[in-house]
């Protein structure tokens, strides 16, 4: 049996920790080049006995029952009337596929021990991760415009999905940037996209040191290697313009992080990590803890066997804050099989990437405001970040062997993410949350206007008659 050791964080924390986690898992799906989420539409939901919305329902899907009710997968129109309840309906996962991702693979009583946890601790404020679904759901959409964009020869149809790409990706900056950077100056954003550049560099540095991924992808390393130090000039010049001089000469130094798997364990090992305050886990014969990159030598030198299962420590401290041990367990075998760590470094890597556009774009939007000389520079870093991210996002997809048409999957993509956003509306307002509300009725907007997009690539001749 696994045992968790976990720092003394507030829940807002372990939420923006699995905020963050979750990010990287959406950046990465960017480049998967997977078929669209064909979903039913839906929820699973917990629905107490006493509810009006446990009677039996057209469309609804018993998966199991507790003392005080069950859950089930219901349409969104019940579960929405089963927030008026007394007492009310929760939402357990956004889709019975998310449902069935979380417990395959895991006993009857151990999904019992998932729901209740699920239960317990997200259902109740579940809403406020509506925007990390759309975000899964609008950067698939990037990824099946860039594929469509790679396979269109004709040139208004390219503009047309160029000009759409660019809109995903700012809607995304948007959603990435609500209260992250808000009461930032023109200097400190700079600084901090200017530190990520550093780390992305460092990544890429690495990376370059493994020969199986060198000799795959050893052209896009050197050419992401080459653009990232362009970008990180041009951020010391602008930063060099507001007064802040800190880095004109170099860059800040970075420690990369990994957790690791460790074995064997002793105790040594774990009173260190305790002083450290590090969440940690207890796996099989080892440990499963952050640690500096650079110190993963000294312990193999000490007769330890090292393996990376994650690449950062934020999905790990998540992932020990909302999973069970089973699930623990399930996720830490997953992630130890032989063959798995080149993949998740590859979109680790990407992952990185995209966050760093979309910081360039909300650095962008801040100079906007000021007058100085690197309001134009930092414009056009931005917009041509952004043909690099098209470019790069449509060589991922076809090098996955993809098929060429996916604008019919665009269109699906699209009109599932503008009712999820619809959805979302909707729910916020049943919840009194008018700020997420008003948020969502944004993205409706949005939208619609791509949609119609969406539909005049497609039906060409019904936008001349």
């Amino acid at each position: 049996m696994s045992r968790r050791y976990m720092s003394m964080r507030s829940p807002t924390a372990y939420r923006l920790i699995r905020t963050a986690g979750i990010l990287a898992a959406v950046f990465a799906s960017a480049y998967s080049g997977r078929p669209g989420e064909r979903q039913s539409m839906l929820r699973v939901a917990f629905l107490p006995q006493s509810s009006p919305s446990s009677l039996p329902c057209e469309g609804c899907v018993k998966l199991g029952t507790l003392p005080e009710g069950t859950w089930e997968a219901v349409p969104d129109d019940v579960f929405l009337s089963g927030l008026a309840a007394k007492p009310p309906g929760k939402l357990l996962y956004f889709s019975k596929q998310e449902y069935e991702a979380a417990i395959h693979g895991l006993s009857a009583r151990e999904v019992v021990r998932v729901i209740r946890k699920r239960l317990d601790e997200w259902s109740e404020n579940a809403i406020n991760d509506a925007q990390d679904r759309v975000y899964r759901l609008q950067t698939h959409c990037l990824s099946l415009t860039a594929g469509s964009w790679h396979a269109e020869s004709g040139p208004e149809k390219r503009n047309k999905l160029e000009e759409h790409f660019a809109d995903g990706l700012q809607l995304l900056a948007d959603l990435v940037g609500q209260g992250r950077y808000e009461g930032m100056s023109l200097q400190q954003i700079l600084a901090l996209a200017l530190r990520q550049e550093a780390r992305v560099l460092a990544e890429l540095s690495e990376i370059s040191k493994d020969s199986p991924i060198r000799q795959q992808s050893g052209t896009a390393i050197g050419a992401m290697t080459a653009t990232a130090r362009n970008r990180a000039a041009i951020l010391q010049s602008a930063l060099r313009e507001t007064g802040n001089r800190e880095f004109a000469g170099s860059l800040p130094h970075i420690r990369l992080e990994r957790v690791l798997f460790i074995e064997p364990r002793d105790t040594e090992l774990q009173r260190l990590l305790v002083a450290r305050g590090v969440d940690f886990l207890e796996w099989r014969k080892g440990l499963v803890a952050p640690w500096p990159l650079d110190g993963v030598q000294e312990l193999r030198k000490s007769g330890r066997s090292v393996a990376i299962l994650y690449m950062n420590g934020g999905d790990f401290s998540a992932d020990l804050a909302s999973l069970t041990s089973a699930q623990l367990e399930r996720e830490c075998a997953e992630r130890a099989e032989p063959g798995s760590s080149d993949t998740r470094t590859v979109r680790h890597l990407r992952a990185l990437r995209l966050e760093q556009h979309l910081l360039l774009r909300n650095v962008a939007a801040l100079a906007k405001t000021g007058t100085g000389g690197e309001t134009a520079a930092l414009a056009g870093l931005a917009a041509e970040d952004s043909a690099a991210m098209l470019q790069e996002m449509a060589v991922a997809v076809n090098g996955r062997g993809v098929p060429g048409d996916h604008l019919p999957a665009l269109a699906l993509a699209e009109s599932e993410l503008l009712r999820e956003a619809m959805f979302f509306r909707q729910w916020a307002g049943s919840q009194e949350r008018k700020e997420l509300e008003q948020r969502f009725a944004e993205i409706v907007r949005r939208k619609l206007r791509d949609q119609e997009r969406i539909s005049a690539l497609m039906n060409p001749k019904d936008q001349t008659q």
